[in-house]
């Protein structure tokens, strides 16, 4: 063995060099270390306080910070883009981010998809102070179309997207669009709509499930949720499934969000001159959210400043409402509670009863509470519950006469829902409602056959009854795909009421045929059935005797995808009722009426992009009536022959918005007076009409055109969104009803209101 190689010690580490120089052990020894540990293990600390030592002199070197927002609303951005130089940088999910100093070039340019591209020079930025960013919105992209998501199947059912309701809806409400859509019908005086010739009563309106008696004001084109609670409207203009009963029209149903907003928000609005509102949400965690809002009408309080010398009735509205939001893992609560009021006003009082007062008072107040719940069981089973109270409040006082109805109804539907297989589901159902009602009237009953009778020297009836009616339902229904184009959903709803004692059985039936990608034919059948109002049963003034109203609805639709802007959809309906409740000569109501209504609908549709949307839809329909089967078939009062509705909405810039509507349809029908005759008991002419020309004549067609601007003035963290507009724009001032003169020898029409110019200021924050 070489005596110069010496075998290696156990004791050593591998990595130990077996030979050290002088200067190597006075260096060790000077930083104090254990000649035992090796060069290695020095170099391993000389790096450690190296990096040490450049990380305290990088957190020295000036960084830029920054947070990009989106303006307007003070929203983080998350992935914007920052690029500097050949670096490229982006925003985490609050917007933030952070720059070296020496890694930002002489320009910055940020992006982000959907908002204008936004270039700073360096010596604007700030290695001092936080950089607050802020995007305006860019110009939508017309290239771009916005799909949403597929829903329980339904034949009559339009998906119109909450942005598009509020782009073209009368004063950007949602729930108004339903009156821009096929199969609806609105009269000239109200609020109200007509489902394919029903009466506006025959539908039925809900809140997320909550039964409310109405939903649209009666001024101001409004609804009674604020715009900035909803999230969808759903509207089925017939053939609707077995979870709805008791309406024989239509079905609208307004969803609330059931997003978690982000930040605090609060919007402040002042329509002029209308009313004014506030509406406030804030998050309470990650996961609920709650709001509150009230709005306020104010026609009233200055109109009398105006008109100073003649007897005037004017509408006023309130409402409120507050929600608390709570989403859990399987499903969500939502805690609602909503209230509102609209009546008539007379502002300038005149001459009236003896002691010279004019009494009036017209109005209807409602308060809604209630939870809706939905919940997933587990892989294949869910339900959805919404518990509800729903107090309702209804005064007509004209003179000495008045007509009171007070109801509280409590409702509790529970529906489970269970997915056999990927495409096939299961729907059960159960509802169970009671209602008190208590009706007041003071009136004159009216003969019929007397020649002679005036209402306002009938004899008066007074009543006081109370009604306790409960009603028990249930409803079984099937989604079944017998093949790959064709699916079937057979369903039924069986009801009891107590009030009339009486059960039905509402057999309907859905179906689906896929005739390729882009077409489908959709067929509906069924029967629906409605209980007699409160009123019609009282014993003085009606009949307790009546029974449940049955309808048929037919419906056969085709619906085409042209291309991914264009989609057609044509429908054929036919509506038969019978013991509809009807009046004679003999009874005030019985079931012995008769009614359909048969028609055909288009809607053509230019999909939703970024930029820009339209339709139009166009309705006819022929609707009669007939008081017993012996009678001949008339026109009934909701008759329309055509009803057109044209709409469409261009954004310009990411801020600025034009959109318009053309709206005609049919004069409405009326009874005109055949002849009048002197009584000289009260010294005055009696008109006087025959039964054949019951809603004979028709008043001149209505037609009106609105245009409108909608503008974003956008601060860092607030906007103030500015409406303006011109509504009721027509050659002629619409007719809205029929006057006479004393003998009833001269007919007049009086007109509606004259083009209306309004602007709408609304800041939110």
């Amino acid at each position: 063995m070489d005596p110069a190689v010496k075998p290696r010690d156990d004791k050593v580490p591998l990595h130990a060099s077996p030979q050290k120089t002088l200067n190597t052990e006075v260096f060790e020894k000077g930083l104090g270390i254990c000649p035992c540990y090796n060069v290695s293990m020095l170099h391993r600390i000389i790096l450690l306080v190296t990096a040490l030592a450049s990380v305290a002199l990088r957190a020295q070197e000036p960084a830029y910070r920054f947070t990009i927002s989106a303006k307007g609303s003070g929203v983080p951005l998350r992935r914007a883009e920052v690029k500097t130089g050949s670096e490229v940088f982006y925003s985490d999910a609050e917007g933030k981010l952070e720059i070296p100093h020496t890694q930002v070039g002489e320009t910055i340019s940020v992006f982000r998809d959907g908002y204008l591209k936004l270039t700073l020079q360096k010596w604007e930025l700030s290695t001092t102070e936080l950089n607050s960013l802020f995007l305006y919105p860019a110009q939508p992209d017309d290239s771009v179309i916005i799909v949403t998501g597929k829903k329980r199947s339904a034949v009559s059912r339009k998906s119109i997207t909450i942005e598009e309701s509020k782009a073209v809806a009368p004063r950007g409400d949602p729930a108004q669009i339903t009156k821009l859509l096929p199969g609806v019908q609105s009269p000239s005086l109200g609020p109200n709509i007509v489902v394919r010739g029903s009466a506006p009563e025959d539908s039925k309106y809900f809140v997320d499930g909550l039964d409310v008696p109405f939903i649209y004001h009666i001024i101001g084109g409004l609804s009674v949720v604020p715009e900035k609670l909803l999230e969808e409207v759903e509207f089925s203009a017939g053939g609707f499934g077995p979870e709805y009963g008791e309406a024989t029209g239509g079905i609208v149903n307004l969803r609330t969000t059931g997003t978690i907003p982000d930040r605090p928000m609060t919007e402040l609005k002042v329509n002029l001159p209308i009313y004014s509102s506030v509406y406030h949400e804030r998050p309470l965690s990650e996961d609920s959210a709650f709001s509150i809002s009230v709005r306020r009408s104010y026609l009233e309080a200055f109109l009398p400043k105006v008109l100073e010398e003649e007897n005037t009735i004017v509408p006023v509205f309130f409402d409120s409402h507050m929600r608390y939001l709570k989403r859990t893992d399987d499903g969500y609560y939502k805690v609602l509670g909503l209230s509102s009021l609209d009546g008539l006003v007379l502002i300038v009082p005149g001459p009236g009863d003896e002691t010279g007062q004019l009494n009036f008072d017209v109005s209807t107040f409602f308060i809604a509470t209630g939870v809706e719940i939905n919940q997933s069981l587990g892989s294949a089973w869910r339900y959805t519950a919404t518990p509800q109270v729903v107090y309702t409040n209804v005064d007509s006082q004209f003179l000495d006469n008045f007509v009171k109805i007070r109801d509280q109804t409590a409702k509790f539907p529970l529906e489970w829902q269970r997915s056999m297989s990927r495409t096939d589901k299961l729907y059960f159902g159960v509802e169970l409602l009671h209602s008190n009602a208590q009706v007041d009237v003071l009136a004159p009953r009216i003969v019929n056959d007397d020649p002679f009778t005036d209402f306002e020297e009938a004899p008066q009836v007074e009543t006081s009854t109370k009604f306790r009616e409960s009603i028990y339902s249930s409803w079984l229904s099937y989604d079944l795909r017998v093949s790959e184009p064709i699916v079937l959903t057979p369903s039924v709803r069986v009801s009891h009421g107590t009030q009339v004692s009486d059960t039905v059985i509402d057999p309907r039936f859905k179906a689906l045929y896929a005739l390729s990608k882009e077409a489908r034919l959709k067929l509906a059948v069924g029967q629906y059935s409605k209980l007699p109002q409160s009123q019609e049963t009282d014993e003085a003034f009606g009949n307790p005797d009546l029974g449940n109203e049955h309808f048929l609805h037919y419906v056969l639709a085709w619906e085409k995808d042209w291309s991914d802007f264009w989609t057609t959809d044509l429908q054929l309906y036919l509506k038969r009722g019978r013991d509809v409740v009807r009046s004679d000569k003999v009874l005030r109501y019985n079931n012995e009426g008769e009614q359909r209504s048969q028609g055909f609908e288009l809607f053509l549709r230019r999909n939703p992009t970024g930029r820009s949307f339209g339709w139009l839809s166009y309705t006819y329909s022929k609707t009669e009536e007939r008081r017993s089967a012996s009678d001949a078939w008339q026109p009934y009062k909701y008759d329309q022959t055509h009803v057109v509705n044209l709409v469409g909405n261009y954004k310009f810039t990411g801020q600025w918005s034009l959109g318009s509507r053309l709206y005609y349809h049919t004069g409405d029908r009326y009874t005109p007076v055949s002849g009048a005759v002197y009584n000289s008991n009260f010294a005055k002419y009696q008109p006087r009409y025959r039964n054949e020309d019951r809603y004979g004549a028709r008043l001149p067609p209505y037609y009106q055109f609105d245009i409108y601007s909608v503008y974003d003035f956008l601060w860092d963290r607030w906007k103030l969104k500015l409406r303006t507009g011109v509504e009721y724009l027509a050659l002629e001032r619409p007719a809205f009803g029929v006057t006479y003169n004393y003998d009833y020898t001269k007919e007049s029409y009086f007109r509606g209101i004259p083009p209306i110019p309004y602007i709408e200021i609304s800041g939110e924050f």
